[in-house]
C-alpha cells in the first residue's frame, strides 16, 4: 500500500513530524533489509521491522555502514551470518511481508508521479485563479496577452510547472489551452 504524499508548493515532500511518526509506531513498520560485517569480521544478512520513528536514523546507519544494535530500531524478523540470505529467505519475505527488493526504485517512481500531480493542480489552480480574475469586467484583451506571456515565461522543459520540476511530460492540456487562448486575446468562458 503506497501512502498518500503531501507536497510543499515547491515541489518538495512535507516529512511527517516526529510525533506523526511516534504515532505510527503502535500499528506501522518499515520492512528494511540490511547485510555488513560485524566488529568481529563475520558477515551477516538481517530484515528488520523498523519502527517509522527511527527508520531515517537506521536508514543514515546502515546507508554509511556505521555499527548499531539491531533490535533498537525494531523487531529482527530473520538473521544470519552469511553475506547474503539464501532463495528461500528471500521468498518467505515476499510472501509473508511482502518485501520489495527494488523498493526504492519503485518509490522513486511513485514520489515522481505524487509530485507531478500535486504540481499540476497548483499549476492549474493558479491558472484557474488568473481566468477568474480576468473574468472580471475591468479585464482587457491586452491584460490577458500580458498574463498569458508571463505564465509562459519558462525554459520549454519546464513549461506548466513551477520552479521548472519535472512531470515525465505530463502536463495537463487545460493549461495549454488556457495559456493559448490568453496569447491571443481572447478571453475565457
Amino acid at each position: 500500500m503506497t501512502a498518500k504524499l503531501a507536497f510543499k508548493e515547491d515541489g518538495s515532500v512535507e516529512a511527517p513530524s516526529q510525533e506523526e511518526l511516534e504515532n505510527l509506531d503502535i500499528d506501522t513498520y518499515v520492512i528494511a533489509y540490511t547485510n555488513g560485517t560485524l566488529t568481529d569480521g563475520r558477515p551477516y544478512y538481517a530484515y528488520i521491522a523498523v519502527m517509522p520513528s527511527k527508520y531515517q536514523e537506521f536508514y543514515d546507519l546502515t546507508s554509511n555502514g556505521k555499527p548499531m544494535v539491531l533490535s533498537n530500531y525494531g523487531e529482527v524478523i530473520v538473521a544470519d551470518f552469511e553475506e547474503k540470505p539464501p532463495q528461500e529467505i528471500i521468498d518467505f519475505m515476499v510472501e509473508n511481508y511482502g518485501f520489495e527488493n527494488d523498493l526504492g526504485a519503485n518509490l522513486q517512481k511513485e514520489l515522481s508521479q505524487q509530485r507531478g500531480a500535486s504540481i499540476q493542480k497548483v499549476e492549474l489552480d493558479r491558472i484557474q485563479d488568473i481566468v477568474s480574475k480576468m473574468k472580471q469586467k475591468d479585464s482587457s484583451p491586452e491584460m490577458a496577452k500580458k498574463m498569458a506571456d508571463t505564465m509562459s515565461d519558462t525554459p520549454e522543459e519546464s513549461k506548466g510547472t513551477p520552479n521548472g520540476a519535472a512531470t515525465n511530460g505530463a502536463v495537463d492540456p487545460r493549461l495549454n489551452d488556457i495559456v493559448s487562448m490568453l496569447k491571443s486575446g481572447q478571453k475565457p468562458n
